[in-house]
């Protein structure tokens, strides 16, 4: 696992495989039952984001660090 927090939004990444993660928050977790927020999938180098909460939108990154911190959930749900 590897953590990746800021003081407004502190995320796990989870790997599932050597190309896919699962991004998380365990106080989303610990309030709701499900943290997870994010999936993101490399392929040839591009890294795919699809947000739970936009699950019609597909953005694309250069790094799992710049698709984890473009992830735009509002962390008041956690609240």
């Amino acid at each position: 696992m590897i953590a990746i927090t800021s003081p407004s939004e502190p995320l796990e990444v989870t790997p599932l495989s050597s190309s896919e993660w699962l991004v998380s928050d365990a106080a989303l977790a610990k309030n709701e039952g499900v943290g997870v927020v994010a999936y993101v999938e490399s392929r040839f180098g591009i890294f795919e984001l699809l947000e739970l909460d936009k699950p019609a939108e597909r953005n694309y990154f250069d790094s799992l660090g710049a698709a984890v911190a473009s992830i735009g959930y509002s962390t008041s749900r956690a609240a």
